[in-house]
C-alpha cells in the first residue's frame, strides 16, 4: 500500500511541475472507466474476463489540462 501512495505522490509531483490540473484528469479519467459499466452499473466483461468498453462508452478528454 505504501508503494501505491508513493507512486500517487510521484505522479502528482510530476503533474504539478507540467501545470497540469490532476484533480480535472482524474475526475474525467473516472468519469470515463464508469462509462465502460452498462445502464445498470454492472461490468461488461469479454472473454478474457477483462472489463470491456460497453455501448455507454466515452473516451477521457484530457485536452487543456496541461
Amino acid at each position: 500500500l505504501k508503494e501505491l501512495c508513493d507512486g500517487k505522490v510521484t505522479a502528482d509531483g510530476i503533474a504539478y511541475f507540467l501545470g497540469a490540473d490532476m484533480d480535472e484528469a482524474d475526475k474525467r479519467v473516472i468519469d470515463a472507466n464508469w462509462s465502460k459499466f452498462d445502464e445498470n452499473g454492472k461490468a461488461i466483461f469479454d472473454e478474457g474476463g477483462k472489463i470491456k468498453k460497453g455501448p455507454l462508452y466515452k473516451k477521457a478528454d484530457l485536452k487543456g489540462l496541461i
